[in-house]
C-alpha cells in the first residue's frame, strides 16, 4: 500500500461579457453652491441622456464631497506653498452593461459628449459557472495523474483520503480609460487548483 499526493491546475477561458464603467463627475467653482449646482446640473444632463436608452436606473452612486481646491505655488521667497483657488465638487458612480452590445459604445459616447471622466473595467458574469469548470477539468487531471503513479508501482487507487481545491483568476481582464474604445476585450482564465491524496494498493 502506498499514499499518492497529487497537485494540478487546469483552466477554462471565459468571455468576459460585463463592462463594469467607473464614473466621476468634477467640478470647480470659486464657491461651495456653485460648485455643487454645476455638479448637480452636469448629473442632470448625464441621466437624462442614460434615460434615453433606459440606462439611467442602472446608474449608482458610489460617493460625493466638496473640498477646497488647492494648487502649489512658490512665495515671494521661491518656497513651494499651497493655495486655495476656490471648491471642487466630485461626485462618483458605477454603472454595469453588456460589454458585446450596443448600449456600451452608447453609454460611454454619452459620458464623453459631456466630457465626464469615466473608466472601464470588464468581467465575466457567470462565473460560477467556469469556476465549475476548471475544477472538474482538475479533478480529472489529478486523478489520471494519481492513477499514473501508481501504476508505476503496480499498484491502483483504491480510495481518495482528501481533497482540497481553490479557484483564483488569472490576468486577463483588460481596462480602458474614457475614450480608447478600439482596444479589445480578451479572455478571462479562470483557474482552479486541486490537491488530491490517494490511497493505492497492488494490483
Amino acid at each position: 500500500m502506498s499514499i499518492i499526493n497529487v497537485s494540478t491546475t487546469e483552466s477554462v477561458k471565459a468571455n468576459q461579457d460585463l463592462a463594469v464603467l467607473s464614473v466621476k463627475i468634477k467640478e470647480i467653482a470659486t464657491n461651495v453652491d456653485q460648485a455643487v449646482k454645476q455638479t448637480e446640473q452636469k448629473e442632470k444632463d448625464m441621466l437624462k441622456e442614460l434615460s434615453k436608452i433606459s440606462e439611467n436606473e442602472n446608474l449608482k452612486l458610489i460617493s460625493s464631497a466638496v473640498r477646497g481646491n488647492f494648487e502649489n505655488v512658490r512665495d515671494e521667497n521661491g518656497n513651494s506653498a499651497s493655495k486655495q483657488n476656490g471648491f471642487v465638487s466630485t461626485r462618483d458612480y458605477k454603472i454595469v452593461t453588456d460589454s458585446s452590445g450596443s448600449k456600451f459604445a452608447q453609454i460611454a459616447e454619452i459620458f464623453q459628449n459631456l466630457d465626464i471622466v469615466y473608466f472601464v473595467s470588464f468581467d465575466v458574469k457567470d462565473q460560477e459557472v467556469f469556476q465549475e469548470k476548471a475544477l472538474a477539468l482538475a479533478v480529472e487531471s489529478a486523478w489520471k495523474k494519481g492513477s499514473f503513479l501508481a501504476s508505476l508501482n503496480d499498484e491502483k487507487i483504491v480510495d481518495v483520503l482528501t481533497v482540497n481545491y481553490n479557484h483564483f483568476h488569472a490576468t486577463g481582464s483588460m481596462a480602458m480609460r474614457g475614450g480608447n474604445m478600439e482596444a479589445s476585450v480578451v479572455d478571462k482564465q479562470i483557474s482552479a487548483t486541486v490537491e488530491m491524496r490517494f490511497k493505492a494498493e497492488k494490483c
